[in-house]
């Protein structure tokens, strides 16, 4: 939003009545998105550990988890989102502008990438558990501090993306994304590979923000206050 408001020629404008959601501002910026989600997933896991570690009661326990909750889910959100090539490109919806190589124009072409075709095809989650590793604490040499930076990861996973974009729309040209694909066919195995990359960045990623969750000192300190407080004889308060 701030990138616009400073530079509104460099952006297209956006037509209110096609923006309900308030959602077309924010176009770009998924890399940045999944970067400020995380941030707020490992700030609600550091409450969490708070209350869990300093005498939390149930009802702020369960709060807490809640709001864990609620963070991995909008997380998961941008993050599947970032795996699939439709959502890293202007052709979003259909090829747009010159077409030399006759792409598809289709304005059902999206919903048909990230919903149509798994029904059809009858894509399940449970056969492609078995491609998943572990998760781990993201880290890499050529980005140090990634564990507690995650942008430069992100801006690849999301560049990595993009490059799919063609090979997508090639598929579609060769009908190979119809209702009759299965399992080990080009089309299918495109989109299962789409699933499970977005499935192991997710892990990764909760599993990073777990892992280096920032402690909230002032919350302890005011949660062992409380205890002290309350482990205190009634005269003596």
């Amino acid at each position: 939003m701030q990138g616009r408001l400073a530079r509104p020629t460099n952006f297209p404008p956006i037509d209110p009545l096609k923006n309900a959601d308030k959602t077309r501002e924010l176009v770009g910026f998924l890399p940045w998105t999944i970067t400020e989600w995380h941030a707020k997933l490992k700030s609600a896991f550091g409450y969490l550990r708070a209350f869990q570690e300093h005498g939390g009661t149930a009802d702020e326990i369960a709060n807490a988890q809640a709001n864990v909750v609620y963070a991995m889910g909008v997380l998961s959100h941008f993050v599947a989102d970032a795996a699939q090539p439709l959502h890293t490109t202007k052709h979003y919806n259909g090829w747009v502008g010159p077409n030399p190589h006759g792409y598809t124009t289709n304005r059902s072409f999206h919903r048909w990438i990230d919903a149509g075709f798994i029904q059809k095809t009858g894509m399940r989650a449970q056969p492609l558990r078995s491609r998943l590793r572990p998760a781990r604490v993201l880290a890499d040499p050529r980005w140090p501090g990634l564990s507690t930076n995650i942008f430069p990861a992100m801006m690849a996973y999301v560049q990595e993306t993009a490059r799919l974009v063609e090979p997508l729309y090639r598929l579609e040209k060769a009908r190979r994304l119809s209702s009759y694909e299965t399992p080990g066919s080009a089309g299918y195995e495109f989109i299962a590979n789409r699933l499970v990359t977005a499935a192991q960045w997710l892990g990764d990623l909760w599993l990073t923000a777990w892992q280096h969750a920032p402690p909230d000192p002032f919350l302890a300190r005011e949660l062992d206050r409380r205890r002290a407080t309350q482990a205190q004889p009634a005269g003596s308060r």
